[in-house]
């Protein structure tokens, strides 16, 4: 049947568009929504994690692209190659619970409405005598094996933020000193796991050290600004470049952040496309150029 990969494709898409109308309007925040704005070093305010727009439009119910079916294949994978990671933490005995519900109150965030969510699972530590937390992630790619599992001689590997944010979250929901978040590479099967902590002021430890200088309730405010603009009805600017200005793309490639081949290219055509990843994966691009 020369059309089988078609006709799987469209099946693929048609049955994730289902699933998500079924889903409804958002009610709650999740932990994947969480995001902060700070100050780098260098001293530029960087902001990480979900877009407020982008958020503010789920909110709304606001109709997005569907994912292609590439797109829903990848995330199937990993999401199998996640069970089937913790399914060996199981045989060996250590998986206390799985697939744990917990919700964040508004008294506690700040906000009119609540945080809900799902963590991975609930181990324990023979080596330390305690239960701790379990976030498994996988991921593939040069940049992937380069920032966050390998690293070289000129970058140290470290947990991606967003998923430090979303485990931030998960410290404060549980009672538990430290959350897991295990890395597995789609392509070579290389793996890290980083043990992240909350200080006692509420900044996150990766592996006992501070990479960022952003608390829990900075990550939480953004939820209160996301809940002023649904108040008011209006639309939060972008916290993403679609395309950067000549000003940031000549930063980003002196800080390694712009490889050579696309810097070429943007030389050669400003027109070249070189922008947040965010906008790129965005399902909602064609309606933000407007705006």
């Amino acid at each position: 049947m020369k059309t089988l990969l078609r006709k799987m494709d469209q099946h693929l898409v048609d049955s994730n568009i289902e699933k998500r109308a079924r889903y409804g309007r958002k009610k709650n925040h999740w932990p994947t929504d969480s995001s902060v704005r700070f100050q780098r070093d260098n001293g530029l305010t960087e902001t990480a994690g979900a877009c407020l727009r982008k958020l503010y439009w789920d909110w709304k119910d606001v109709e997005s692209d569907p994912t292609d079916a590439r797109g829903l294949r990848i995330f199937r994978t990993g999401s199998q190659m996640e069970d089937e990671e913790t399914d060996i933490i199981e045989d060996m005995g250590l998986l206390i619970k799985s697939n744990f519900r917990f919700q964040l109150s508004p008294d506690l965030l700040g906000t009119k409405y609540k945080l809900s969510g799902e963590i991975d699972g609930l181990v324990w530590n023979p080596d330390m005598c305690r239960i701790e937390g379990l976030e498994m992630k996988t991921g593939y790619g040069y940049n992937f094996d380069k920032l966050v599992v390998k690293g070289n001689k000129s970058t140290k590997p470290a947990p991606k933020i967003e998923h430090v944010m979303q485990v931030m979250n998960y410290l404060t929901a549980f009672n538990v000193d430290v959350f897991n978040i295990i890395y597995i590479s789609r392509g070579d099967f290389g793996k890290k796991c980083y043990e992240v902590s909350l200080s006692s002021d509420g900044h996150a430890l990766i592996d006992g050290q501070q990479l960022w200088p952003f608390t829990v309730s900075d990550v939480w405010n953004r939820f209160i600004d996301l809940e002023e603009y649904l108040a008011k009805e209006e639309l939060p600017p972008r916290d993403y470049y679609i395309q950067y200005p000549e000003t940031v793309i000549e930063a980003k490639h002196k800080q390694g952040e712009i490889a050579k081949t696309p810097y070429g290219k943007w030389q050669k055509d400003p027109t070249y496309p070189i922008g947040d990843w965010q906008c790129s994966y965005c399902g909602r691009l064609g309606l933000c150029k407007t705006m």
